[in-house]
């Protein structure tokens, strides 16, 4: 998703006089957007002990395996669509509204609401956007083609291991870790601009117990960690109800999903935004406003 560090945050700069709030508040809400933090990389995590009692498995039969806990390849393959709801609640006090909308093959839009300001991310499946509005402010604009794919690969239909052509990731397996008294078999998404996932896999149940997203911006390498629980089927299809987030290590929030919806008929037209006007076709698709 399009990032607002501190440091590259000219967009906030403009919003800030009508949002009228304290600067860290609004600047947290753009910078978890993207789910990434504004710190300098601290290195690599602490590794986590290794899972003897787990037998060998290969990648292939852990993602065959995966596969069949969610609900079935044939369940998977017949969603469309998805709609969910949900609400964050950061543990310094923030709650904001989510609503997710995602569509095969790559449709997918985010909207975000906390208090009066409203930020929109989409991919038309054509090319990705931002919209803000706070205040009688109403912003739009393009972003980048890397960008587009971050906002496609953290709101996949299914898990990425299950249909890992859809969003370019290469898969490899990561051998056997203990992770909050779960033996777990790792799975390791690679993208080619040097992002990566880290799904930890219950090798008793074969559900998702953590998954690490590592974002690289130059020599930063910005780490957000999830841990989803409460699993419940929906429609036959295995979702988290609760998702908890940790920013370098340390609890931040907690996300609950109050509504969940598969196939619910969206259009092509919900992921479109008509206000935005084409570049010139002498012109890349951008980082700025449209005119």
């Amino acid at each position: 998703m399009e990032a607002f560090f501190p440091d590259k945050c000219a967009a906030m700069s403009k919003l800030a006089p009508v949002i009228n709030r304290s600067s860290n508040v609004p600047l947290w809400f753009l910078v978890f957007l993207t789910l990434a933090v504004a710190a300098n990389a601290r290195g690599e995590p602490p590794a986590l002990p290794e899972a003897e009692d787990l037998p060998h498995r290969s990648l292939n039969e852990i993602i065959d395996r995966a596969a069949e806990s969610l609900g079935g390849r044939g369940t998977l393959g017949a969603i469309d669509s998805v709609s969910i709801r949900q609400t964050l609640r950061r543990d310094a006090g923030e709650s904001i509204s989510i609503v997710i909308l995602k569509k095969r093959p790559r449709l997918i839009r985010v909207t975000l609401t906390h208090e009066h300001f409203i930020q929109t991310q989409a991919f038309d499946g054509t090319r990705g956007w931002v919209r803000q509005q706070a205040a009688g402010v109403d912003r739009s604009r393009y972003i980048s083609a890397e960008e587009a794919e971050r906002i496609i690969r953290e709101h996949t239909l299914v898990p990425v291991y299950i249909e890992p052509a859809t969003v370019g990731a290469r898969l490899e397996a990561g051998g056997r870790v203990r992770f909050a008294g779960y033996s777990c078999y790792v799975i390791h998404a690679h993208f080619s601009n040097g992002d990566h996932h880290e799904y930890l896999i219950d090798g008793r149940e074969f559900v998702e117990r953590r998954v690490v997203r590592s974002i690289r911006r130059g020599d930063n390498v910005h780490r957000v960690e999830i841990v989803p629980r409460e699993p419940e089927f929906v429609d036959g299809v295995l979702f988290p109800r609760r998702l908890i987030y940790f920013i370098d290590g340390k609890r931040d929030a907690v996300a609950h999903l109050e509504h969940i919806e598969i196939n619910p008929g969206l259009l092509a037209e919900t992921f479109a935004l008509p206000e935005l006007v084409p570049p010139p076709r002498d012109e890349p698709a951008a980082q700025e406003d449209p005119p």
